[in-house]
């Protein structure tokens, strides 16, 4: 009986008795699943008692302060998520943004005004 034979034989045997073999696996697995948790219980050092018979608590390792973000500076202003609607511009806001295109180059805007309309009424038919 070679080694192919004897594996056949043992495939066949887990094919016919599947639910049988799933315990079986399942069995040796929680069996191993409790020795190491038992090993690790082993080399998990006993904590020293005090004289109450509580056990010496050890302070935490993070502060309650590192789950949460820092306050914003004071020099960040706040954000202004709308602003007061305006029915329009008084001249005073407008000045710094409006330059009068007349006072420098009229004679610029002028020249090319009528260069386009020129050109709009040579191409229409």
């Amino acid at each position: 009986m070679g080694i192919g034979e004897l594996f056949s034989k043992a495939v066949l045997f887990i094919k016919s008795h599947l639910v049988a073999a799933a315990c079986v696996c399942g069995a040796v697995f929680i069996v191993l699943m409790l020795l190491v948790v038992l090993a690790l219980v082993k080399l998990v050092p006993e904590k020293q008692n005090t004289a109450a018979g509580e056990a010496v608590l050890s302070p935490p390792s993070l502060s309650p302060e590192d789950f949460f973000m820092p306050p914003e500076p004071d020099f960040v202003p706040p954000i202004l998520l709308e602003r007061e609607p305006r029915d329009g511009w008084s001249e005073e806001d407008a000045r710094p943004f409006w330059t009068d295109p007349m006072e420098e180059n009229a004679g610029t805007w002028r020249r090319r005004i009528k260069e386009g309309v020129d050109e709009l009424l040579e191409n229409v038919p």
